[in-house]
């Protein structure tokens, strides 16, 4: 079987808002002589790397430290300072001064178009649903997605709550699968970690692979169903726990009813902060069954 590609993480309505960053470990030292005592011995949970060995920035330089957790201002800024880098090598080799005018004016005019792209999912038909991102999001979850289309090949970022937490390629498939994954095995300098087979038990076939560390999983996946393009996804892993909490409310409260909106609008936060505390005990206090 190959690897699902929905998002991992908690199900149930659990608010992780805060986990320590060591725990202590209780251990016995039976030296003879000293008697017996408690040693506290530290162990330090893994911590996102930031620049991250798997930056997508080594695939392709316009997604170079994406401000992956911060907010639509903060990604569009520094977006728009990826196409400025990608013009100027352009600028400085155009002499003529009407013809660096008219090629800022096109940059412009492509960036403010990306900008326009930008759409949330809030129950309606935004077209998505049958993109190569319809199992990537959720409607009325606090979600939404930028677009940027450059020549066959078109990258999705993700947001939820407000931030960016996901950038999905679709790229052109005339490269054949199993060479990607060699591309991205040499760019990244490590093996994947699993390997999805079509037929998995002569493991002939190869259709997925995923590479993880603390800051990202990346995930690539070959052409299928209607969609004829080589799919490269990077999850950011620090936005699990807040994606699925955002998740599970929207789920479990109601559209339609003013409580539920007033508690799932604590939940998601205009911010992506949200003010998830307490909000758990107020969903058990005022339980909805569910619409048949």
């Amino acid at each position: 079987m190959s690897r699902s590609w929905s998002l991992r993480g908690a199900r149930a309505i659990v608010l992780l808002v805060a986990l320590p960053l060591a725990a202590p470990i209780a251990a016995k030292d039976d030296k003879k002589g000293e008697g017996d005592r408690s040693v506290v011995v530290e162990e330090k949970l893994a911590e996102p790397v930031w620049p991250s060995p798997l930056d997508p920035g080594k695939f392709d330089l316009i997604y170079t430290l994406l401000p992956f957790g911060k907010d639509r201002a903060g990604f569009f800024l520094v977006l728009r300072q990826r196409f400025e880098q990608q013009l100027l090598p352009v600028l400085k080799a155009t002499l003529e001064p009407h013809q660096r005018d008219v090629l800022k004016a096109q940059m412009e005019r492509d960036f403010d178009a990306v900008e326009q792209t930008w759409t949330e999912f809030t129950g309606q038909d935004t077209g998505y649903t049958v993109s190569v991102i319809a199992d990537e999001f959720r409607q009325s979850a606090g979600e939404a997605v930028v677009k940027y289309m450059y020549g066959e090949n078109a990258a999705y970022f993700l947001f939820s709550g407000g931030g960016l937490w996901q950038l999905h390629l679709c790229v052109e498939s005339q490269t054949p699968f199993d060479a990607l994954v060699k591309r991205l095995t040499e760019l990244y300098e490590q093996a994947p970690l699993e390997l999805s087979w079509e037929n998995p038990d002569d493991k002939e076939g190869l259709i997925g692979a995923t590479w993880r560390d603390t800051t990202f999983e990346l995930t690539a996946r070959a052409p299928r169903g209607l969609f004829r393009c080589n799919s490269v996804r990077w999850i950011y892993l620090p936005a699990q726990d807040g994606i699925a909490v955002r998740r599970d409310a929207s789920v479990t409260l109601r559209k339609g009813d003013s409580t539920a909106e007033d508690l799932l609008k604590q939940v998601t936060g205009e911010n992506g902060t949200g003010n998830m505390d307490n909000v758990l005990d107020k969903v058990l206090d005022n339980p909805k069954p569910p619409t048949p």
